[in-house]
């Protein structure tokens, strides 16, 4: 590897070296020790593995129950977990609820959500879940290596949405929630039971990021094999706050909770290695992360009370840490909680990196937590809470006006379904689909309808 530091000098490093602290602070550099020039690395075969996509699977299945969900971790060589929120609600309850706040519509996602996974075992298979008790997860395992004699070379699938583009016109941000539920029917359809794929794509799905810019906040846990209770509150506690919001009508998961396993990192700096002790035997490390649409609101408030249950908890006597890649500068007292976390490699990293290379490569946030000591001792985290809104008394004429509309509404849940699914369709521009319809000329079908509504039960306004 080559790399130029601030003084202009290419320096060549080849690895493994004798100095094992300095090629591990090397490894995740974070761009402080110079811009890198050229790399010369071993490039091995592709391996293409078996990929099972599970949606059976509840949230109550496996976040409630430690148990099973370490028997599917251990049966699978990888696994990767997906939570959509709102994937079990019916069309007719998404539109009630997001669009027309009808109380009826309230639903408690505890236990009843779908799961997506993705697992793998020796011989890689992959399978993908999402949960909420009664919600379905999407669930990705790789079981099984392919030999090439066993899979035919159309028969992979990339897994990428390469090529794809934002469409022009989508409607208000407040009823692309019912989007939702149409993300998850589609991930079912051009997700099949078994797929073969790249491993590089397999082990990690990130078809579309491309063309939907997230907000993104994750961090990484110690993942003891003796630690799935554990593991499950961490997954609990998103969930619950989740639900807190959904309480109060509001919705910042807006994309998916994600879930997955990996091994560990000799990088000084790397959370995959900080959250391990340095004598443990069997390092695995489990990577949570909760995903909103860019813009997203109340994103900044629920991201901090998820992050601030984490930061509070331990597994395995090791306390998680953020990804350096997604978003924690803004969270309470995450400077100083990141320094305790990674301690004495913290030190050992910064006695890597020379004055002039610090100053030039780095930035503001970086130098205050990685070149500086706490100025503060002991400062508990200030966290502020959501507030549900009180259950207001029943109201005959409301709740009847709300039967009323759910019956209206009943009548036009194919378009809604049919609109919400072909938007989907052409703001991601599926391969090989037609558009099944003008969006901007049945948006305006749509409004119809609510305009209709509105006239003709004032106790609901809906904005449209």
């Amino acid at each position: 590897m080559s790399i130029v530091g601030a003084n202009g000098v290419e320096v060549d490093y080849t690895f493994p070296s004798s100095d094992q602290d300095n090629d591990n602070a090397l490894k995740c550099n974070m761009g402080l020790f110079g811009v890198m020039t050229s790399i010369t690395m071993e490039v091995q075969p592709m391996v293409i593995v078996k990929v099972e996509n599970d949606f059976s699977y509840t949230v109550g299945d496996l976040f409630y129950n430690p148990a099973a969900l370490k028997q599917l971790h251990e049966n699978n060589w990888s696994l990767e977990i997906f939570w959509f929120p709102f994937n079990s609600l019916s069309w007719l309850q998404l539109i009630a609820l997001f669009v027309l706040k009808c109380p009826d519509a309230k639903y408690d996602l505890s236990r009843k959500a779908l799961l997506g996974d993705r697992n793998v075992k020796p011989a890689i298979t992959a399978k993908r879940s999402m949960v909420y008790r009664v919600w379905n997860f999407w669930l990705r395992r790789y079981i099984t290596f392919v030999r090439k004699a066993d899979y035919d070379q159309g028969a992979i699938n990339a897994g990428s949405a390469k090529g794809c583009r934002v469409r022009g016109y989508a409607p208000p941000r407040k009823s692309l929630v019912l989007g939702k539920k149409a993300r998850f029917e589609m991930v079912q359809t051009f997700n099949t039971t078994t797929r073969f794929e790249p491993m590089n794509k397999a082990i990690h799905y990130q078809s579309f990021i491309e063309v939907m810019p997230v907000l993104d906040m994750e961090f990484a846990f110690n993942a003891h094999p003796d630690t799935f209770s554990r593991q499950n509150d961490a997954m609990q506690a998103a969930i619950v706050i989740t639900q807190n919001y959904y309480n109060d009508q509001k919705f910042p998961l807006s994309v998916a909770m994600e879930m997955r396993w990996m091994a560990y990192s000799n990088c000084l700096i790397c959370p995959a290695h900080a959250v391990h002790k340095e004598n443990a035997t069997d390092k695995r490390t489990l990577y949570i992360e909760v995903l909103g649409l860019a813009g997203q609101e109340n994103w900044e408030d629920y991201s901090k009370e998820i992050a601030a249950k984490w930061m509070d908890m331990k597994i395995n006597g090791m306390a998680p840490l953020p990804h350096w890649a997604k978003q924690w500068s803004y969270l309470d007292g995450i400077d100083d909680y990141i320094k305790k976390g990674y301690g004495e490699n913290l030190k050992t990293f910064r006695n890597q990196v020379t004055e002039p290379e610090k100053l030039l490569f780095s930035n503001a946030r970086l130098n205050k937590v990685i070149f500086q000591d706490s100025e503060k001792k002991g400062e508990k985290r200030k966290i502020k809470k959501s507030k549900t809104s009180a259950k207001a008394p029943e109201n005959d004429a409301l709740v009847k006006n709300s039967e009323m509309i759910f019956k209206d509404l009943d009548k036009h849940v194919e378009t809604w379904k049919n609109f919400f699914m072909t938007l989907g369709e052409q703001v991601w521009n599926v391969p090989f689909k037609f558009p099944k319809m003008d969006i901007q000329r049945e948006w305006k079908n749509t409004e119809a309808i609510l305009h209709e509504i509105n006239k003709k039960y004032n106790t609901f306004q809906v904005k449209v």
